[in-house]
């Protein structure tokens, strides 16, 4: 097998010479010239460290999935010790979701900061807001709102933000801000 293909290789190479015979040459004191070039040794070169350390990503992610049993101390800690504040759990929720529906203005600050887009969605397609007003989260509904949240974001069932509204004083945040069923 490698004779025929090296048969082919020289059959193309006899061809190309008789084609146009001055590239060729060229060609050939080229790779003649990088065969004698003195060769460098390229110092190895460590991976790249990753940015967050994946075990504490992994542990952010199994509190992710407590849901209402979340800790968010734990929460805290583990990106505090570095973890992906940007991580998400298998059903698309990141920190951020869970910080809005329990009110934690300081970690949805955090989240916002590190570039978590304010309208993230989750498999449901519940956006941060959607869970903060579902958990009656004023404060941070205006965060969220203040920070470009869509109050008329959908979730897949097309149930808007202002559907999850269960104060009057959370509705007319929402319509102030131009929410619609």
């Amino acid at each position: 097998m490698a004779q025929g293909y090296l048969a082919q290789v020289q059959a193309l190479i006899d061809q190309r010479m008789k084609e146009n015979p001055e590239e060729m040459k060229r060609k050939l004191k080229e790779i003649e010239r990088a065969k004698k070039a003195p060769k460098t040794l390229k110092e190895p070169t460590a991976p790249p460290k990753p940015l967050f350390d994946p075990q504490l990503t992994q542990e952010l992610i199994e509190e992710l999935n407590k849901w209402a049993g979340l800790n968010i101390q734990v929460v805290k800690d583990l990106i505090k010790r570095g973890a992906d504040i940007k991580a998400k759990n298998g059903d698309g929720v990141t920190i951020l979701h869970h910080a809005s529906w329990l009110g934690d203005i300081e970690i949805t600050k955090e989240c916002l900061e590190s570039g978590i887009s304010v309208n993230i969605q989750d498999v449901s397609g519940e956006s941060p807001l959607h869970w903060a007003v579902d958990g009656n989260k004023i404060d941070t509904a205006k965060i969220l709102i203040e920070q470009g949240a869509n109050v008329n974001a959908k979730r897949n069932d097309n149930r808007t933000v202002l559907f999850y509204a269960k104060s009057e004083k959370m509705e007319a945040l929402l319509r102030k801000h131009g929410a619609t069923i």
